[in-house]
């Protein structure tokens, strides 16, 4: 048994994220930022690498190895300290695996796939945790100020600090909703859609973000009580970069108009990824481009061969 399915109740197997966050189309529209929207926001600034099904991926059931009795060392690893349960550090196969001998070709495929799968839902549910702990903390402080949508059409009312004040948000999270009020019911019940003001909202996800900063790698995560041990304390910038670049040769390849002036670019860009990107990430992404698109060096109508000058 691995130590997350030592856990009595897993909160985020058994949370429904494919409602919410498998397709950001389904989301309800409002003046507010729904609940959802600001998770994403929050993980793509806190959590890297970050890729927004990390959400869906964090849900999904652990994928059992080709034999039950393989042997697999547990690297050194510390509960996440939330007081809401405990995630630890994968078993490093690689490293820690011992093959039979007669251990067969389809089994080392079989394996591969699993701890591929494993190690992405892993990621997800380190990522998850620390999102939901920090909305939930951001808002229980008021710094940010969430809003409660009755789902019978009854207008929307803001929703007290201290319904936030949750021993374990995942649930909230996941659902979006809750029962203003009643902090013990779950979210699946819930009676109101949750939103965030918009106001000073990427402010305040982004001043979190720096503090609370989230290494997901391919070498599993150290944890200590104050922080993530070795996570980067700035946002690294050639990751969004790459961002950026990824999504506009994707553009550049499926748009029959491809518009190549900066600010049509950038918004086709920034409306492809659902994030906006400044002005300098987005011209270092551009520039990447320029030795496999030329014509870009000089935009505008091209010009003609040029005749003699006067007085030659």
């Amino acid at each position: 048994m691995s130590i997350e399915q030592s856990v009595a109740r897993d909160p985020i197997e058994a949370a429904d994220w494919e409602k919410w966050y498998g397709d950001p189309a389904k989301w309800p529209a409002s003046r507010h930022a729904f609940l959802a929207d600001v998770a994403m926001r929050l993980a793509r600034v806190m959590c890297y690498p970050w890729y927004d099904d990390l959400f869906v991926a964090a849900g999904r059931t652990e994928m059992s190895q080709p034999r039950p009795d393989l042997f697999l060392s547990h690297p050194e690893w510390s509960p996440y300290r939330d007081g809401s349960g405990v995630i630890g550090v994968d078993p490093d196969v690689e490293a820690g695996f011992w093959r039979p001998d007669d251990w067969t070709e389809e089994e080392e495929a079989a394996l591969d796939r699993a701890d591929a799968h494993n190690n992405y839902r892993h990621a997800g549910r380190v990522a998850v945790r620390a999102v939901a702990r920090g909305i939930a903390l951001l808002a229980a402080s008021g710094r940010i100020s969430t809003i409660g949508m009755p789902q019978d059409g009854s207008p929307s009312i803001p929703i007290d600090p201290g319904d936030w004040e949750l021993i374990d948000p995942i649930d909230r999270i996941a659902s979006c909703r809750l029962t203003p009020g009643d902090r013990t019911a779950p979210g699946s019940s819930g009676t109101h859609l949750v939103f965030v003001d918009g106001n000073q909202l990427e402010k305040r996800l982004r001043a979190y973000a720096r503090d609370n900063q989230v290494s997901l790698n391919d070498g599993g995560i150290t944890v200590i009580d104050d922080g993530l041990l070795g996570a980067p304390k700035q946002a690294p910038t050639a990751y969004v970069e790459k961002i950026c670049e990824d999504a506009m040769r994707e553009h550049l390849s499926e748009a029959e108009n491809k518009d190549i002036t900066s600010e049509a670019l950038k918004k086709a860009v920034e409306a492809r990824t659902n994030r906006e990107f400044s002005a300098k990430v987005f011209q270092r992404a551009r520039a990447r481009l320029l030795p496999d698109f030329p014509e870009w060096a000089r935009p505008g109508r091209r010009r003609g061969p040029q005749g003699p000058r006067r007085g030659h």
